[in-house]
């Protein structure tokens, strides 16, 4: 079997355009990692602990992947990612759990993607999804956030730590469609 090394990049763009803070008692148990000072960019973020939901407007959602190997570096994306982040933007912490459906990755060449979804690379039909579960995010600074989780592609489970750009867009930005990728358009 030929080795396949993927390399997710996550962007979080919180409340961008189709999330729904979910009220604090709906929320997963608050984590463990350090508090941390940490005020959100931008608009006033809500106090508390809020959980944020990824993938309910596949147009406004868009993961990039890259691959290296000694043969070519293939580039794509998908846009089925769904999942949710639980954040506390006061105190600079948090936790999410968010998949991808193996066979929605994209690179626009169909012939690489038959190839790379099949037996000998991702074998989408065994290994459904791909999932990174990140029990301790904490804010590096308001916008750059530090993720540690378990990344598990084709049934193998890694330490995983990330950076992602994390910013919250109120609601009134988010209803008229003013954000994607985390970026605020006027």
């Amino acid at each position: 079997m030929k080795s396949f090394a993927l390399l997710a990049v996550l962007v979080l763009g919180l409340a961008a355009c189709d999330q729904k803070p979910v009220p604090a008692t709906t929320a997963p148990a608050p984590s463990t990692a350090p508090a941390m000072a940490a005020p959100a960019a931008g608009p006033a973020a809500p106090a508390g602990e809020s959980t944020f939901h990824f993938g309910g407007i596949e147009a406004k959602t868009n993961v990039g992947f890259r691959s290296k190997t000694d043969i070519t570096d293939i580039i794509g994306q998908s846009r089925k990612l769904r999942g949710s982040a639980t954040i506390d933007f006061q105190k600079g912490t948090g936790h999410c759990a968010l998949s991808i459906p193996t066979a929605t990755l994209n690179s626009g060449m169909d012939d690489r993607d038959r190839a790379m979804l099949g037996k000998q690379w991702l074998d989408a039909k065994q290994f459904p999804t791909i999932e990174f579960k990140a029990e301790n995010a904490s804010a590096a600074d308001p916008r750059t956030w530090k993720l540690s989780g378990k990344f598990t592609l084709h049934g193998v489970s890694k330490d995983l730590e990330v950076a992602a750009d994390v910013r919250y867009f109120n609601e009134e930005i988010s209803k008229k469609g003013q954000c994607r990728a985390g970026r605020v358009f006027r």
